[in-house]
């Protein structure tokens, strides 16, 4: 059996290299976000706000700690920042294989369901380009999930803003 099922649930925080498991900050939410899902990745715009992250988005600062409606706008928009925290989430097909596994890979974006986030890793983006938002770190230990379709993976932000290896904004 491949991944438990297919369920998107976004970025999910759920340790940190550093011990700052579920650090959450607050942020400018964009006056004219998009509706988020809570645990959307949110990409930090040249604006100095943050908004739902697309596909290859470069400066992604973590996790929505909450879902937002569209064109909410606020100052104290809570977000799961911390640049080492390890994330769950799924992926979305059956390409993910072993040897992917510490390679890096791209986000598919998808609008929210009941507040949820439906983002997934994009198996078939995994590579080792330095530009992919995400590095593939394991297979999430959870009973019946193994390598294959809609697998349940343990991943980290590749360039978050705070990490310090990126040009500024």
């Amino acid at each position: 059996m491949a991944g438990i099922v297919d369920a998107p649930r976004g970025f999910q925080p759920i340790k940190g290299f550093t011990g700052e498991v579920g650090r959450i900050n607050s942020y400018a939410l964009a006056a004219a976000n998009t509706a988020l899902g809570k645990w959307d990745l949110l990409n930090m715009t040249n604006a100095g706000v943050v908004d739902r992250a697309a596909a290859s988005d470069v400066y992604i600062c973590g996790a929505a700690a909450q879902s937002a409606t569209a064109s909410a706008g606020t100052t104290y928009f809570p977000v799961y920042d911390a640049f080492a925290q390890v994330f769950l989430c799924q992926s979305n097909g059956s390409g993910i294989a072993a040897a992917d596994l510490n390679l890096n890979a791209n986000i598919v974006v998808a609008n929210a369901a009941n507040g949820i986030s439906q983002m997934e890793v994009d198996d078939g983006t995994e590579a080792v380009t330095n530009t992919l938002p995400l590095k593939l770190l394991r297979v999430h230990r959870q009973t019946g999930n193994t390598i294959g379709a809609n697998v349940a993976l343990e991943v980290i932000i590749n360039n978050h803003v705070l990490s310090g290896n990126l040009a500024g904004i």
